[in-house]
């Protein structure tokens, strides 16, 4: 396996583990959260607790993205490089969408186009590809 995959990997671990800890800390916190969210916000027409309960959704879906992501890679599977690369598509997305805000966009853009530029480079596609067993050559069936 190359070094690159595992540091993505590991890359995507730890995505995972501060994912978990912020939606813990959502679920946990949230009428804090709620609170300091209306004294910072003067809108009037947010419902706060709908707005945690979709971000802590998000933190769900992501931390279910990453961790599946780092574990298909760790395992050198197709499905997990395919998974990277939305992974790092959505990172580019959010890069240009948050383009005003410098601080946010060079991280993600750096990370979702070093990310996605590596998975799709034909030595690190070829990692992923099925090959072919000697039992399966001789007996014709792959063993697991």
């Amino acid at each position: 396996m190359k070094i690159g995959i595992t540091l993505i990997s590991v890359f995507l671990l730890f995505l995972f583990a501060t994912t978990v800890f912020v939606t813990a800390s959502l679920l946990l916190f949230k009428d804090e959260i709620r609170k300091e969210l209306e004294k910072q916000i003067e809108i009037k027409d947010i419902n706060y607790n709908q707005l945690i309960l979709l971000a802590t959704l998000i933190g769900i879906f992501s931390s279910i993205l990453y961790l599946s992501a780092a574990i298909g890679l760790l395992t050198l599977k197709e499905w997990g490089r395919k998974i990277a690369l939305i992974i790092s598509s959505l990172h580019i997305a959010y890069g240009i969408l948050v383009i005003k805000f410098i601080y946010l966009a060079i991280p993600n853009l750096t990370m979702g186009f070093l990310i996605f530029g590596y998975l799709n480079r034909k030595d690190v596609k070829a990692e992923f590809e099925k090959k072919t067993t000697i039992e399966e050559k001789i007996l014709g069936v792959r063993i697991d």
